[in-house]
């Protein structure tokens, strides 16, 4: 759930382990969705300038709602994608952003 993503990524920034690069998040999780952990992640991301090394968060979705859509699209460096994605899809869109 996006709870315990935040809990870890600050665990992560205490003990200054390697940060991901892509996070993938759904709208849909338990105890914090999608959006709320997008917020949370931000907020965290002001705090700590180390989180400015992660690229991408994408959302792997269901959701074909045009404002679910925009909404994730509206916070910098968020993709979206929805369910069932292509492999190949979701490979190019991570190589793109790491580059």
């Amino acid at each position: 759930n996006g709870a315990e993503a935040i809990s870890l990524l600050q665990q992560w920034l205490s003990f200054k382990s390697k940060l991901p690069q892509v996070i993938c998040v759904d709208i849909n999780m338990p105890i914090m969705n999608g959006f709320e952990f997008i917020e949370a992640f931000e907020k965290l991301k002001n705090e700590n300038k180390d989180l400015e090394n992660i690229v991408l968060i994408s959302f792997l979705t269901s959701s074909n709602n045009s404002e679910d859509r925009e909404k994730a699209l509206a916070h910098k460096n968020v993709h979206y994608l929805t369910k069932p994605v292509d492999f190949e899809d979701l490979q190019n869109l991570v190589l793109e952003m790491v580059a």
